[in-house]
């Protein structure tokens, strides 16, 4: 599962990656052997887009440019056979596989890191988004829309909003993905121009602009140990910037409707917009 305290690892290892070219290539020694670790004082990469804590305390990194990375509590190190990769999501099944999701050739892949010598399994090479709820369920979030995994295959999970009505949004109208499940037993969606969805026990609920969130681009939803979401958000460029976003946090996520939903806004965050 993922943890808070992933932002106090990635500052205290990564300090350096804003520095650099994007287009370099790995540190000289782990060119040469992806097992290597990392050179003290060396960027593990310049955009480091992912972090994720697994079942065995290894903290694994998504980059833009270097593939992955992970870190277990020791040493730093690439994942062979994912240089080059673009690693936007990493999460772990109820069997103990990483999986892993990207864009421009990534897509879909997992592996079982308590092999010695894992095998990286490609199940597509289209953009994806990949994550899971608490049972360890694998969601997945395309261009065509949600799927979960049953067994060996992948079912499409649609949601209730149609495409054709979002006027405005950031990257690809309606682009969804499975944030989390909550404490509650909520499984929350961030979408592209559609908002935040809940889904339990077969009932939907729609929450966006209107009823107070900060903005329709959903980009993420974290649960805090109180149980109230935190939603960032970002703002939409087509057709044209709407300038909002920014970060809001839903104060009881059991609301029987969104209409009843109380947001709280901050506004004059920096950075987050």
């Amino acid at each position: 599962m993922r943890s808070s305290s992933l932002l106090i690892t990635l500052t205290s290892l990564l300090t350096a990656c804003g520095q650099g070219n994007p287009q370099e290539q790995l540190p000289a020694e782990a060119a040469r052997n992806k097992d290597t670790l990392v050179h003290q004082g060396t960027p593990l990469a310049q955009y480091v887009v992912e972090a994720f804590a697994d079942d065995r305390g290894t903290v694994w990194f998504g980059t833009m440019e270097h593939g992955m990375a992970s870190y277990n509590g020791n040493d730093v190190a690439f994942f062979p056979g994912t240089e080059g990769l673009i690693v936007a999501n990493i999460a772990q099944d109820a069997e103990g596989r990483i999986w892993f999701a990207g864009h421009d050739g990534t897509g879909l892949r997992h592996f079982d890191p308590a092999v010695a010598t894992p095998e990286i399994n490609t199940v597509w090479t289209q953009e994806t988004s990949v994550s899971t709820d608490r049972s360890g369920t694998v969601w997945v979030g395309t261009r065509a829309g949600i799927l979960h995994q049953e067994g060996d295959r992948f079912v499409p999970f649609p949601l209730p909003f149609d495409r054709s009505t979002i006027g405005q949004y950031a990257i690809v109208p309606g682009r969804a993905s499975l944030a989390l499940e909550d404490s509650h037993g909520n499984l929350w969606f961030r979408t592209d121009g559609a908002g935040a969805i809940r889904y339990k026990d077969g009932t939907f609920t729609q929450f966006t602009k209107e009823h107070g969130l900060c903005s329709n681009m959903v980009n993420g939803i974290v649960e805090d140990d109180q149980g109230r979401l935190w939603i960032i958000c970002m703002q939409g460029y087509q057709p044209k910037m709407t300038h909002d976003g920014g970060l809001c946090r839903l104060e009881d996520p059991t609301v029987a409707t969104a209409e009843e939903a109380r947001f709280t806004t901050f506004p004059d965050t920096e950075g987050l917009h």
